[in-house]
């Protein structure tokens, strides 16, 4: 989870800059409004898109690992129910993250 979070730190900066920009200018009340709207929307659009590029390496990782130990599991006969249940579980993630998930993402 350490990832993520200094993923963001940049982009956080960019949330944050544009009240310090607009503090040192003297301008029109509501442009000055409207311009840290803009860039507050840009900024958590760059935001949104780490968080979701983080959360895809997650998830491919996990169900990755889930059939690779349900396989170890299943095959050396160490405990052949919970092999069974980790691939099963591995194969319903790995649709729901490389199909499911960016379709619901294009509606």
């Amino acid at each position: 989870m350490q990832i993520p979070t200094l993923a963001l730190l940049p982009t956080l900066s960019l949330l944050l800059s544009p009240l310090v920009s607009n503090a040192s200018q003297s301008s029109a009340p509501g442009s000055s409004i409207q311009q840290w709207v803009n860039q507050f929307a840009s900024g958590s659009t760059q935001v949104l898109q780490v968080v979701n590029a983080a959360f895809k390496d997650v998830l491919g990782l996990s169900w990755i690992t889930l059939i690779s130990l349900g396989v170890l599991l299943y095959l050396t006969h160490l405990h052949r129910k919970l092999g069974k249940d980790f691939i099963v579980g591995g194969v319903v993630m790995a649709v729901l993250v490389q199909f499911v998930f960016p379709w619901i993402a294009t509606i």
